[in-house]
Order: C-alpha cells, then structure tokens, then sequence
C-alpha cells in the first residue's frame, strides 16, 4: 500500500471563546503519495478522521468533526487530494437549562361545583358541591391548563426514570405547582454532541387536578340518574392516579 505524506495544515477558527463555548473550525491541508497519487476519498485521504466521532480542542471549546471533502489537484508534489475537513460545536456546559411555559385553558363538562381539589386522588364518594347542570345536561366550565418544558444536559441519561415517569404526576410541589396537578405528557432526547445528551421534559398543569367529573349513570341504562331534574350522584374519575418525584426526574 502506498504511503500518504500530509501537508502542513491551515486552520480557520470562527467563532470561539471560552465564555460561549462555541467553535467552528476548518482545517484544510494536502495529501499526495509519491509512487503515483491518490484517489479522492480513499483511506488515505481523510488523515484518520471520522465524521461524528474525531475531535479537537482549542481556545476553551471542544468542538466534533462534522464534515470531510476531498479532491484530486496537481501540486509541485505531484498529483495530490486537497482535503478540507469542518470541525463545530455545541453548547457543551453540562449546567444548561432551559424552561418555557404557555398558560391557556379549556372547556370541561361539569355537573356540580367544586373549589378544593386535595391532591386529585378521588374517593368513589360523591363531590358535593351546588348542581349546576339542567336535567343531567352539563354545563362548560373553564379548566386553567398550562404546558412547560424543561431541558437538562447528561453525560449519562436517567433512562430508567425518564420513561418510567411518563403518564404519572407529581408527588411534591414542583415549580410553584401543588402536588398532583401536573402531569407527565412526554420526554425527549438528543445526543448533541460525545459523551453529551440533551434531554426535554413535557409536562402540563390542570387546574382541576387532571379529574373530571362524570354522573352516575341509571342501573343496567344509559341515563343519567336524576333527582329533582339533575344528576342525583356526581363523582371525579381520575385517569392518572400514579405519582413520581418531579424534582428527583427533572434533576
């Protein structure tokens, strides 16, 4: 096989500090092999470099080789492959965190009022409250909903937590929020650079504890059972009665 000789390299750097942490690099130099040349993108011509996995270092940041092109030039040294190969960052400070929020509400059906809520673990009694519905017909109230996120950065992920945690909420007040009122809705991840992950958690408040309301039905009937023109029995129907510790998942 023949020997590839490379060429003093030139570097140009953009963008980096060690404040920021940002880092774009291209560094381009010349490969030729003295017994008749090299192909472009043959083994020799990439200098040991792999796209997504080599790396460099330099003035504070670390940076993951993105890139790599090759092509066939005549040089004084002969027939020789040009190679230019791009280096970037990303934000790499594992202390990154980010949170958005949207407040917002929907219309719920509701059968009674209701102004106490405890921790949205519902009994199988009924709620009490004053009839508001007209003849077993629900009336729509409006639930305050809100959806937030928060991003986190890992070396390793909390895999076993992370999926776990979907679908349950949460156990002790979190963000201002009272226990019970938020939810789950989701998480993503992204491996956004070596040995780096980002990962987003999705969850949502509702100012109704995530229960709604439901009217007993008549036996072996479909009707709503009625006293006095309106729903006799009201109860609270909870479809995520499981928990988690949202500061022990969002660490």
């Amino acid at each position: 096989m023949p020997t590839a000789t490379k060429t003093a390299e030139t570097w140009t750097v953009t963008g980096s500090s060690v404040d920021s942490r940002k880092l774009a690099v291209q560094r381009t130099y010349l490969v030729f092999d003295a017994a008749g040349g090299v192909s472009p993108f043959n083994s020799l011509t990439t200098g040991g470099e792999t796209v997504g996995s080599s790396t460099l270092s330099t003035q504070g940041a670390t940076a993951v080789c993105t890139s790599i092109s090759s092509s066939s030039i005549e040089s004084a040294g002969g027939t020789a492959c040009q190679v230019v190969v791009n280096y970037t960052s990303v934000e790499l400070d594992e202390d990154f965190n980010a949170f958005s929020s949207e407040i917002g509400g929907t219309y719920v059906d509701c059968w009674r009022t209701q102004d106490s809520f405890g921790t949205g673990d519902p009994d199988a009694n009924d709620i009490g409250g004053s009839k508001i519905d007209s003849a077993g017909v629900p009336v729509s109230k409006l639930c305050i909903q809100g959806t937030f996120s928060t991003t986190r950065r890992y070396t390793v992920p909390p895999w076993s937590s992370l999926w776990s945690s979907v679908g349950k909420r949460n156990s002790d007040a979190y963000n201002g929020a009272s226990i019970g009122s938020l939810l789950m809705r989701g998480i993503s991840v992204q491996y956004v650079s070596i040995g780096l992950y980002e990962v987003q958690y999705k969850y949502e408040y509702d100012g109704f504890f995530h229960m709604r309301q439901v009217a007993t039905r008549e036996e072996g009937d479909s009707r709503i059972w009625l006293l006095n023109n309106a729903a006799k029995e009201v109860k609270n129907i909870q479809p995520f009665p499981n928990k988690v510790q949202f500061s022990s998942v969002i660490a």
